[in-house]
């Protein structure tokens, strides 16, 4: 375990888990490509959080706290179907998508991760969509 918690880059099912060093790391960036259609996908995983952006323009909110399970896209879930737990979205939701599609496009540039890049910015240009 102590190892693990050590160590800042790994290979994770043929993508790269991103964060520091040292207990519970603040974020996790992944780089996926799925196995039969081959869409590229990325991935940031903070605490209580997780936003999957892909090329194809589908993406994906989970909030993990309340969703373990990951049942409920708040990306794209309409707001009557919003199970009683999840009442405080989608406004936060919206806030919440949008910082962390920044996070997750900064991450990519610092990787020079240029399709990470393109498709943070898909998601942006889709959480402004959404935030109308």
């Amino acid at each position: 375990l102590q190892m693990a918690q050590n160590v800042a880059q790994s290979t994770v099912k043929g993508g790269t888990a991103e964060g520091s060093a040292g207990g519970w790391r603040n974020h996790y960036y992944l780089q996926n490509r799925t196995y039969v259609r081959k869409i590229e996908q990325r991935c940031l995983r903070e605490v209580g959080w997780k936003l999957i952006g892909a090329e194809t323009g589908t993406h994906f909110l989970f909030d993990l706290q309340r969703d373990p399970e990951e049942e409920f896209n708040l990306f794209s879930l309409p707001q009557d179907e919003m199970p009683q737990r999840h009442e405080r979205l989608p406004g936060e939701a919206v806030a919440i998508a949008e910082g962390m599609a920044q996070r997750m496009k900064e991450r990519a540039d610092s990787l020079s991760d240029a399709k990470g890049v393109e498709i943070a910015a898909r998601v942006l240009e889709s959480v402004g969509q959404v935030g109308r």
